[in-house]
């Protein structure tokens, strides 16, 4: 799940890696001080976009430009990577004990 919001958030594989990478060292230098570990699936879907925007934040602005204009390749299923953008909004934007229930059933390709 971290993988997939990450590679939707930045367009780059590389780039998602990278971000990927992050969210796991933070879990493990603060994810032991989790109030609800019950929330983690939640809590890391939350890191993951914020780290996700800091990191297209920092690109520099004509490879976000290159990116937006020549978007990465898509699965073999047209419309998911725009229903799926919703759904990250969507998510983004609950409180984190409705987001950490929903992200358990949280939809997954298996290509990204």
């Amino acid at each position: 799940m971290v993988q997939a919001v990450a590679r939707r958030a930045v367009r780059d594989a590389r780039l998602a890696d990278d971000v990927a990478q992050a969210v796991f060292l933070v879990m493990a230098r603060t994810g032991g001080r989790l109030p609800r570990p019950d929330r983690l699936a939640g809590w890391l879907f939350g890191v993951t976009r914020r780290l996700a925007a800091r990191a297209v934040a920092r690109r520099p602005a004509m490879v976000h430009r290159l990116l937006t204009d020549h978007p990465a390749p898509t699965g073999p299923a047209p419309g998911w990577d725009e229903l799926l953008a919703v759904l990250d909004e969507e998510l983004a934007g609950l409180p984190e004990d409705e987001r950490a229930a929903l992200v358990l059933c949280y939809p997954r390709r298996p290509w990204g």
